[in-house]
C-alpha cells in the first residue's frame, strides 16, 4: 500500500495548556500503513500556534488558526498543499476577529472556511465564528458578525461564550457551532449566517466538538466537562437530543472526536486517563455507547484523526511531544502502529 500522509499542527510559542511549547509550526510525515515506517517531510515555520488543521475536501488546501492569548485577534491561514512532497504554500491570512481561535473547518466544495474564537480570560467578547470566501484558496475578510453571550454553571469554566468548534453540516445548508460556555449547539443558515435553531444541551456539560454520521442524520457531540458523547438527530436545521452517554469509569477532560469512516462505532478523547474512549453506534438508531478504552500511549490526547479509509488513526499527544499512530481493526481494535517524535503536537488530519 502507498505511503500516506499525515499533517499536525504544533505549538510554538506558549498558550496557557503549553507554557513551555517544543513545536515549530506545522508538522508533515509520510507513514507507511504497512510496515510503519516514516519520513518526516517539511515544516512549515512561519506560522504562530498552529493549534487546529484542517484539509478541504479534495486536499488540495490546508487551513490553520493561530491561537493566541495575548493578540486583538487571532489569524486564519490558508495553504496550497503539494502532496507528493508535503510542502504548503501560503496563499493568504485573515483575522478571525476574534481571540483565542481554537478551531476551522471548510465546507464540502472547499471555497468556504470556517474559523470558531474560544475567547479566553477577560479579553473582549470578539465574534464566536469567523466565516470567509476563498478565491483560488485565498480567504476573503470574513462575512459574518456572529457574537454569543451568556454563561453556563461552572463557574470557572463557563463565565462566558465559549466556541469550540465550527462545521458546516453534512447538506452544506448549516454552520454549526458548538459553545462550551454555554451549553450549547447553533445552527446558523450557511447562506446568510442568521440563527436557524439553538440546541441547549444538559447544563454544566461543557460541549466541545461534533461530527457527523457518515450516512444517517446524526451528529455526535464530544462534552469535556462531563466526560461522554450526546447523540443528536439532525433534520430540518435542528438538533434533538437522542442520548447523552458517558465515556466510562472516571473520563475527565474530553477533548476530540472522530466517527470512523464505516459509521459503526467512534472514539472521543479522554485527556485525564491519557485514553481513546470507544463508542459503538447502534445500526439502527445511531445512538452512541460507551465500549471501551486505549491508552494512547501518551499524555495528554488533543486531536485525533482517520485516514480516510479508517485503516489508521493517529493521535497528538501534547504534552508527551508525540504523535501515536494506530491501526484500526473492524472489530474496533486499536494497534499501535508507530510513535512518531514531534514537538507539543495538538492537532493531526490524513490528506
Amino acid at each position: 500500500m502507498s505511503r500516506v500522509l499525515l499533517f499536525t499542527g504544533c505549538v510554538n510559542q506558549p498558550v496557557g495548556y503549553a507554557k513551555t511549547p517544543n513545536g515549530k509550526g506545522i508538522a508533515c510525515f509520510f507513514i507507511d500503513p504497512d510496515t510503519g515506517a516514516v519520513e518526516p517531510g517539511p515544516i512549515y515555520t512561519d506560522i504562530v500556534n498552529p493549534t487546529f488543521v484542517a484539509l478541504s475536501g479534495d486536499g488540495s488546501r490546508l487551513a490553520a488558526i493561530s491561537e493566541t492569548e495575548d493578540q486583538p485577534t487571532d489569524t486564519l491561514s490558508v495553504f496550497g498543499v503539494n502532496a507528493a512532497t508535503g510542502a504548503l504554500t501560503l496563499l493568504g491570512r485573515q483575522s478571525t476577529r476574534g481571540t483565542t481561535a481554537c478551531h476551522c473547518a471548510f465546507d464540502a466544495s472547499g471555497t468556504m472556511v470556517a474559523a470558531a474564537n474560544y475567547t479566553e480570560g477577560v479579553q473582549p467578547p470578539g465574534d464566536a465564528i469567523s466565516v470567509h470566501r476563498l478565491d483560488a484558496g485565498v480567504p476573503a475578510p470574513a462575512l459574518t458578525r456572529i457574537v454569543h453571550a451568556g454563561h453556563g454553571p461552572n463557574a470557572a469554566r463557563q463565565a462566558r461564550s465559549h466556541a469550540h468548534c465550527v462545521r458546516w453540516t453534512p447538506d452544506q445548508a448549516y454552520i454549526a457551532v458548538v459553545d462550551l460556555g454555554i451549553d450549547s449547539v447553533r445552527l446558523y443558515r450557511a447562506t446568510d449566517f442568521a440563527l436557524a435553531s439553538e440546541t441547549k444541551l444538559p447544563a454544566g456539560i461543557g460541549p466541545r466538538h461534533i461530527a457527523f454520521h457518515p450516512h444517517k442524520p446524526i451528529a455526535y457531540v464530544m462534552t469535556e466537562l462531563e466526560t461522554g458523547v450526546v447523540t443528536l438527530a439532525y433534520a430540518d436545521g435542528r438538533f434533538d437530543i437522542l442520548a447523552v452517554a458517558p465515556a466510562g469509569p472516571g473520563a475527565q477532560h474530553g477533548a476530540g472526536i472522530a466517527v470512523a469512516p464505516g459509521g459503526t462505532r467512534l472514539f472521543g478523547g479522554d485527556r485525564g486517563n491519557h485514553a481513546l474512549a470507544r463508542f459503538a453506534i447502534d445500526p439502527v438508531s445511531g445512538v452512541a455507547r460507551y465500549a471501551g478504552s486505549t491508552p494512547t500511549g501518551g499524555v495528554h490526547p488533543r486531536d485525533h484523526a482517520f485516514g480516510a479509509n479508517g485503516r489508521l488513526l493517529a493521535v497528538a499527544n501534547v504534552h508527551s511531544d508525540t504523535v501515536q499512530v494506530f491501526t484500526h481493526a473492524s472489530d474496533g481494535t486499536l494497534t499501535p502502529l508507530v510513535t512518531i517524535p514531534t514537538g507539543t503536537p495538538t492537532a493531526v488530519a490524513f490528506l
